[in-house]
């Protein structure tokens, strides 16, 4: 019996850490925050450009205006690869959320199979305990076990 409850026990907390390890994943935004951080810096960079520019000749205000262009440009770039990672991340997170959710549904399952198999299990053994007090509360005749035993037989035969 102590091993039919340990093996119970092991089972929930199986369960019980898969549903704990479901509600700590989180979506993985690393690279999100990489391409977002690069953003910024090249928006702040921008910023040192335009306030660069007072007092510079035309041709040199005119190669500040081009490489803020440029700058610009990258920034657009990197905004549809940040929508492109934030997608990804999503996707990432919602397979791990399935797959996590499978593993405790399976556990699940396996847990409710092994109790309903122990229970039939206890139920067989109550029976045969109970066919066995049955079989001995139960008296023959002197005569009666006599014949029993004439024939190689015992009450519990019955």
């Amino acid at each position: 019996m102590d091993k039919v409850f340990n093996e119970l026990k092991e089972k929930i907390n199986k369960y019980n850490e898969l549903l704990k390890n479901t509600e700590n994943l989180g979506v993985n935004n690393s690279e999100v925050a990489k391409i977002e951080e690069e953003i910024r810096s090249l928006k702040i960079k921008i910023d040192e450009l335009n306030s660069s520019i007072e007092g510079k000749s035309k041709i040199e205000k005119m190669k500040i205006t081009l490489n803020i262009t440029s700058i610009e440009s990258e920034i657009t770039l990197k905004e549809m690869d940040l929508e492109e990672e934030k997608k990804k991340a999503e996707k990432d997170y919602d397979s791990r959320i399935q797959s996590s959710n499978k593993k405790i549904e399976d556990t699940k399952k396996e847990l409710e199979i092994f109790i309903k198999d122990t229970e039939e299990t206890l139920e067989k053994i109550v029976k045969n305990l109970s066919k066995k007090e049955e079989i001995n509360n139960f008296k023959l005749t002197t005569l009666q076990e006599q014949g029993l035993n004439k024939l190689g037989l015992s009450v519990s035969d019955l």
